[in-house]
Formats: structure tokens, C-alpha cells, sequence
């Protein structure tokens, strides 16, 4: 189960063999999500668990800052704002999914870091 707190969120494009990687920080707390990378880009969104299916639902929205590139390198031309929805599988300390970003696929792993600082 996902529990509040501290979460790496690392990230993969898997269109290419030379796709791009990176990760980001998110906060996980009362089924709310923030998160923010490196280059600017923020989401926020939310989650709920699906008893029948056994998964997190996840619904984001990213923030792309102007000029901002996506993993999958495509240009999102004076900044904008896409939303992300998937499927989480909770099994294991390390989350793994393929989901898609703006029509592209991409790898990303949730590892817990640790409790929010209170």
C-alpha cells in the first residue's frame, strides 16, 4: 500500500534505446500528490485506492514550464499543461509501471524515501 510520505518518482521514455531518464521528488498525503523536477515542471493531482482492482488510481496534471522538452523529447511549445491518468499495482516496496505521457510510453518506478517532515 502507498502510505504518506516522501516518494523518488525516476522516469524513462521507452520509444528509444537512447530515450531520456531522470527522476523527480513527490509528496504523497492524504490521497493529495505535489511533485516537482528539476527543470520546472510541476504536478499535482491525486490518488484513491480501487479495492476491486487492487491499484492506486493516479490522476495528475504536469505543468510544463515555457520551453519545457518531455522524456519522450517532445516539445511542449510555450509551456502547458498535461494530464496524466494510470493505474498503480502496489506489491513490493518498488513500484513499476508503463504508462502513457502525452500519447508516449514511459517507464516510471515509485520508491518510498521516507515520512513527510512534520
Amino acid at each position: 500500500m502507498l502510505k504518506d510520505g516522501l516518494y523518488e518518482l525516476f522516469y524513462r521514455a521507452e520509444a528509444a534505446p537512447d530515450a531520456g531518464f531522470d527522476s523527480l521528488l513527490l509528496a504523497l498525503r492524504g490521497g493529495l500528490i505535489l511533485g516537482s523536477d528539476r527543470w520546472g515542471g510541476v504536478f499535482f493531482g491525486n490518488c484513491a485506492y480501487d479495492d476491486a482492482t487492487r491499484q492506486y488510481r493516479v490522476r495528475v496534471s504536469l505543468q510544463v514550464p515555457d520551453g519545457g522538452m518531455l522524456v519522450t523529447e517532445d516539445c511542449a511549445r510555450d509551456g502547458g499543461v498535461i494530464d496524466i491518468e494510470t493505474a498503480l499495482d502496489t506489491e513490493g516496496c518498488m513500484v513499476s509501471e508503463l504508462i502513457e505521457v502525452a500519447g508516449r510510453p514511459v517507464r516510471v518506478a515509485l520508491k518510498f524515501k521516507g515520512p513527510v517532515p512534520g
